[in-house]
């Protein structure tokens, strides 16, 4: 919607505030959510629904500090960068509320609640569609998107009857369950989120905000994992928790790769016979002389396809240092070569930067696995009554 109405510029300051949504969200899932999962999914229902109101209050504490960091730049950066920090601002905490809720209700077996949560956030913007259309700005998209995130996460509480804990219950689950495996997997989640977003900037910076615009269009039309890897991530960690304490771990882990890859190139037949089209179509026909990215992109949602299994294993078997050492490597390649591409080639050989990255980053994972030591698994420490 931000780039049927507002163009690749418009789109560009959207995405910008998206992007620091990702951030966010991605710190979440690696410092909370995906080490809570891994410690708690193999346990009995009553044990883990004890957990669930301790990670709320996590979730919540994380969010407002957050949110204070990203409205003190926005208030101090001006121009595109500060308007796009700004448009995120209000948004923070429920969107943060409603990813936990969806992984929550995946981790205790509840799968249809976890669809029927997002499906509350897509009715909610399909009712409110005429609004945007009245008034478009990119303050007015930003809050459609985030409200809908409200609805979700306020149908979340209802679902899980679940409120926030003391924080000192918190901390204490926090401390004992949670760091130490969030403190590696966050950190490698904040330098992938940091090389992400200073190779956006950078992009940016060379090419300008339409080219940045036409990135995120034809990243949205030709990105099949952004609907692939959710599907298998969402109830894939807690099946490979499952699966790895009982032996089963790599084998399924090369299961979900091999999934991914399928879903992946078929998906990229569609597109090679034709379907591309539907770019133009969805955001204008502005964004048609974008039509060409989708080889380097179909290259990297490919590669990215193949890492889906390795990933869970790896996490679930909280290794990480491993996941450390790969995303700096991987984030420093992959930030000299956006620039260096961007600078020789312009956005098509920015946008081939992102295959090299998964590129180097699937190799890491598959040594890592190739050399894993099989069940490896740090369950929850229940303290004692």
């Amino acid at each position: 919607m931000a780039g049927r109405l507002l163009g690749p510029a418009g789109l560009g300051r959207v995405f910008l505030g998206f992007s620091v949504y990702l951030l966010i969200v991605n710190l979440q899932r690696r410092l909370v959510t995906e080490p809570l999962l891994s410690a708690t999914s193999a346990l009995e229902l009553e044990e883990r629904s004890r957990t669930t109101s301790p990670g709320l209050t996590m979730c919540l504490g994380l969010g407002s500090l957050c949110t204070a960091v990203v409205l003190m730049l926005g208030v101090t950066i001006h121009g595109f960068a500060g308007r796009g920090l700004l448009l995120v601002v209000p948004w923070i905490i429920p969107t943060l509320v409603q990813d936990y809720w969806r992984n929550v209700l995946f981790r205790d077996r509840r799968a249809s609640a976890s669809a029927v949560n997002d499906g509350v956030w897509l009715i909610w913007m399909i009712l409110t569609l005429p609004v945007v259309w009245l008034w478009p700005s990119d303050a007015v998209v930003m809050a459609w998107w985030g409200a809908g995130a409200s609805a979700g996460a306020l149908w979340g509480v209802f679902q899980t009857r679940a409120a926030p804990s003391l924080p000192a219950q918190a901390w204490r689950l926090f401390r004992r369950g949670v760091w130490p495996f969030g403190r590696w997997n966050a950190s490698a989640g904040i330098v992938a989120s940091v090389g992400s977003q200073l190779a956006t900037f950078a992009v940016a910076g060379i090419l300008g905000a339409a080219a940045l615009g036409g990135l995120r269009a034809a990243t949205v039309v030709f990105a099949p994992l952004s609907l692939i890897a959710p599907a298998l991530e969402l109830p894939g960690l807690p099946a490979m928790v499952r699966a790895n304490a009982s032996g089963e771990g790599k084998k399924l882990a090369m299961a979900l790769s091999l999934i991914a890859v399928i879903a992946s190139a078929a998906f990229f037949v569609v597109i090679f016979l034709g379907a591309w089209r539907i770019l133009p179509f969805l955001f204008g026909g502005s964004f048609a002389r974008y039509r060409d990215l989708v080889w380097p992109i179909g290259a990297s949602q490919m590669l990215y396809a193949a890492e889906v299994g390795l990933l869970l294993l790896i996490k679930t078997q909280q290794r990480g240092r491993v996941l450390l050492l790969a995303q700096a490597v991987t984030s420093v390649v992959g930030l000299v070569l956006a620039v260096v591409l961007a600078l020789e080639f312009g956005l098509i050989g920015a946008a081939w930067t992102g295959a090299i990255e998964a590129l180097v980053f699937m190799s890491f994972l598959s040594l890592a696995v190739w050399r894993s030591p099989g069940t490896r698994h740090r369950p929850l420490e229940q303290p004692s009554p």
